[in-house]
């Protein structure tokens, strides 16, 4: 979602943080499935932070289009530690509809 989102959360208050996962997006990383190195980068930011944000702290996972594939690929790299404190995990473009997200209860995305 890059650079564009930065207002957006900026403007939520000083309780959120927010990282961004840098990725290439090509042609063909899409045609593959999404981005290897973009799904490992973002696992290890949600373990990072399932490890390191306060008791009560809330995860949300995002992604849009070939962001949905990093999402998507990321999540089944998850501990079941990390997976279990994910709130929620918000999709724009879902490249892979209806499918899981890795083991996240559906009830959390959308």
């Amino acid at each position: 979602m890059g650079d564009y989102m930065i207002p957006f959360f900026s403007a939520l208050g000083s309780n959120v943080t927010f990282q961004g996962v840098a990725y290439r997006a090509l042609w063909e990383d899409a045609l593959a499935g999404g981005n290897e190195a973009g799904n490992i980068m973002m696992a290890q930011l949600v373990e990072m932070a399932a490890k390191k944000c306060a008791h009560g702290s809330k995860i949300v996972m995002s992604g849009f289009s070939q962001g949905a594939f990093i999402v998507h690929g990321a999540a089944k790299l998850l501990s079941a530690v990390a997976t279990a404190k994910v709130s929620s995990v918000i999709i724009f473009g879902d490249t892979l509809p209806g499918q899981p997200v890795g083991n996240i209860p559906s009830d959390k995305v959308e």
